[in-house]
């Protein structure tokens, strides 16, 4: 009879484990500067072709998931205070400002929102009765 030293993880494990590893550890930025390159290149061989479409599959995975960073130019993503779906999809601060991940669970206003309509004071806010 063999005896085994401790519990056998299976082969597929491994591989996802590998995976997730590799997607935390992504550097998206790089990955975006690579894909570019083999998307100018016109004339790609098939290891070229591969290489592109797992660059593709790595970035759109790691973006599904919130996994890797965005390298030395500041840029979060969707995880960015400074995302927005519209008008900043790499999540880059303005100048001057440091990018911070934001953290739904952990971020409190500091200073209460007020509305300012621009000395526009006889409209009225949905919910407010007329003056």
């Amino acid at each position: 009879m063999i005896e085994l030293d401790g519990p056998q993880e299976h082969p597929n494990n491994n591989i996802t484990a590998k995976r997730v590893s590799k997607l935390q550890h992504l550097n998206k930025k790089r990955v975006r500067d690579q894909i570019e390159l083999l998307t100018k290149k016109p004339d790609k061989n098939q290891e070229e072709a591969r290489l592109l479409a797992r660059l593709k599959n790595d970035l759109q995975a790691a973006d599904e998931h919130l996994l890797g960073y965005e390298g030395n130019n500041g840029e979060l993503g969707v995880r960015s205070i400074f995302y927005d779906k519209d008008w900043n999809l790499k999540g880059v601060a303005p100048s001057n400002y440091r990018n911070i991940p934001y953290n739904p669970g952990t971020f409190e206003r500091r200073t209460e929102v007020k509305v300012r309509l621009g000395n526009l004071g006889n409209i009225t806010l949905p919910g407010e009765s007329p003056k």
